[in-house]
């Protein structure tokens, strides 16, 4: 079944379908990691976005997501084989209503969007459409709520370790929450708009700030809680959550010309100088370092900040993700740093 990716400029490319049918519009993205499509796909932090994967061969691994939303379309070289099989890519995407669309030279629109330098929109769709209906769509098109619409609603529990850890879900990584399982904490995942009041009651050791989707400008109330919760509580903040914690110390935030996404991207250290290679995703980077902050590492490949520190109130920011998995595992340290200073 032929599918088509119709550009904001009005370009139309055309390919096989696989996976859901229908049609999506989303903010155009593409990740450069060599595996974990699957992952990929049902991260909450391409909400509203269409993920195109440049590596040639879609290879999977690991589990099936937990149902929230994540990629409205995923684009892709060569996909495997269709024929339904458990935990088959075409079969996982039919489960999650993504549409796929493969035989793209996804080296393309790589550079379409590094030559754009801004927010590239697209319709995918396996239905016969025009460009005027395309256009209609990516016209009216914008991601809202992006937070509220990933984050859990209800207080779950997970793990019985000795450490109580609340994560305040702007959209985590399961992965985030196994690692700190490992580690032999408790974890409460609490609903992104949970007030500062209950999270202090509940006596926790630690605060998680999480990864998440959106503009992390638009998150006026959760940046007022977490000033609220400065100083009060250690916290670890990651992707999302280290730009809404230096909103809350003060700091500035802008978007990328291209967002950083794949699991290959090296940042540096600035105590040691030593490089991690580390999975991302994420299309805005804290470029005004708040006065209570230190900048700890830094993004190889465009000097953009990838970490900052707050030692007067004990809290630690990255912009990559420690728990990748698939994916490199360099940056795991991150969490032990942390619990040891509990």
């Amino acid at each position: 079944m032929q599918a088509f990716i119709i550009f904001d400029d009005g370009e139309i490319i055309e390919g096989c379908a696989f996976g859901a049918a229908g049609t999506v519009c989303g903010e155009l993205v593409f990740n450069t990691s060599m595996g974990g499509s699957r992952e990929i796909v049902s991260d909450p932090a391409y909400f509203g976005q269409i993920v195109t994967l440049t590596y040639p061969l879609t290879a999977e691994w690991g589990g099936d997501g937990d149902g929230r939303p994540g990629a409205a379309a995923m684009i892709c070289r060569e996909e495997f084989d269709v024929n339904n099989e458990p935990g088959h890519i075409d079969g996982f995407l039919k489960q999650r209503g993504v549409i796929g669309i493969g035989g793209i030279d996804t080296r393309h629109i790589a550079t379409k969007l590094r030559e754009a330098g801004r927010v590239v929109k697209a319709v995918c769709t396996t239905e016969s459409m025009n460009k005027d209906a395309a256009g209609a769509l990516i016209k009216d098109f914008e991601i809202k709520n992006a937070t509220g619409s990933v984050s859990v609603n209800d207080i779950k529990k997970f793990g019985e370790g000795s450490r109580s850890v609340a994560v305040l879900d702007f959209g985590y990584n399961e992965n985030m929450l196994n690692s700190l399982i490992k580690r032999g904490c408790s974890i409460t995942l609490l609903p992104h708009n949970t007030p500062a009041e209950s999270i202090l009651a509940g006596g926790y050791g630690l605060l998680v700030l999480s990864n998440g989707p959106g503009n992390p400008a638009e998150n006026n109330g959760y940046i007022e809680t977490i000033k609220t919760l400065c100083g009060k509580i250690p916290m670890l903040a990651i992707g999302l959550g280290m730009q809404i914690l230096a909103l809350a110390q003060g700091g500035s935030v802008s978007r990328l010309p291209v967002g950083h996404r794949g699991a290959n991207i090296p940042v540096k250290s600035t105590a040691s100088n030593r490089i991690y290679i580390t999975a991302q995703n994420h299309g805005y980077a804290v470029d005004s370092c708040p006065d209570s902050g230190e900048i700890s590492y830094v993004n190889v490949n465009d000097g953009t900040v990838a970490g900052i520190d707050y030692k007067d109130i004990n809290a630690v920011s990255v912009q990559f993700l420690p728990e990748s998995e698939p994916g490199p595992i360099d940056a795991g340290f991150i969490y032990d740093d942390i619990l040891k200073k509990l």
